[in-house]
């Protein structure tokens, strides 16, 4: 009895949901469906999946599009060698000017100094246009300190026709202005140097020694050894009279 009863409400339950429109018409399945299938408010893709069969035909036209070789956008740069300074000359020629730093000592001449064979000396030209107003040659051997070595250098004035007694400025500041060196905060003031050049300063804690001729080059020798104070101007002096003697030549 209560089997048969249970079958009766089962049975009322599915009519009621049949006649109430429980079908695929209702409101409720209509949106669902209807949202699914119209595309007219959704973006416009902006590429196309690699293999769409459903429209081959723009496919193709797009790959013919994408194949054809683009033009890239570049923006010329000026280099130093083609950019002209104050004085009408390119860089190079610059550079090209000032007296050449290897040529002033040789790796023999700094091989006796220090007394070093001179098959153990590499000798290398490290001037660059991106400092036109200067050259620069570096010596370098195997020595007890890492990268032993001697660099010789001459500067012309870079701002002559703003500054014509640069090159005195220079050399004299190094004993009033001193020189901060990379990393470091500490102001280095030099003492003078006499006999090299007409004036000359020199820090044997930077190791370095500048002079100039004049007010037209400034001179200098910077070692990274481990010499005395003694011994390091002697070795100064021996190299910048040699300068000195081919320089004048």
């Amino acid at each position: 009895m209560r089997t048969l009863i249970q079958l009766v409400f089962s049975l009322i339950i599915a009519f009621s949901i049949v006649s109430c429109g429980g079908d695929a018409n209702s409101t409720e399945i209509k949106d669902k469906t209807s949202a699914s299938e119209d595309n007219s408010t959704k973006p416009v893709p902006t590429f196309k999946m690699a293999h769409d069969k459903n429209d081959t035909k723009k496919n193709g036209a797009d790959k013919k599009v994408s194949n054809k070789p683009q033009v890239p956008v570049t923006t010329p740069t000026v280099t130093n060698e083609n950019k002209l300074n104050a004085s009408g000359l390119t860089d190079g020629q610059i550079l090209n000017s000032v007296p050449s730093a290897c040529a002033l000592v040789s790796a023999e001449d700094i091989a006796k100094i220090v007394g070093v064979p001179a098959s153990e000396i590499v000798q290398n030209d490290a001037s660059h246009t991106r400092s036109p107003f200067t050259r620069s040659c570096f010596f370098r051997w195997d020595g007890a300190s890492p990268n032993t070595g001697i660099l010789v250098q001459v500067q012309a004035n870079p701002v002559a026709e703003e500054y014509a007694e640069w090159v005195t400025l220079f050399v004299s500041s190094k004993r009033t202005s001193g020189e901060k060196t990379m990393g470091t905060n500490e102001t280095f003031k030099y003492e003078k140097m006499e006999g090299l050049g007409d004036d000359g300063s020199y820090s044997h804690r930077l190791g370095k020694y500048v002079w100039r001729d004049g007010n037209k080059y400034a001179f200098m020798i910077a070692f990274n050894t481990n010499s005395a104070k003694e011994l390091q101007m002697k070795n100064a002096k021996a190299i910048g009279n040699i300068m000195m003697k081919n320089y004048r030549k």
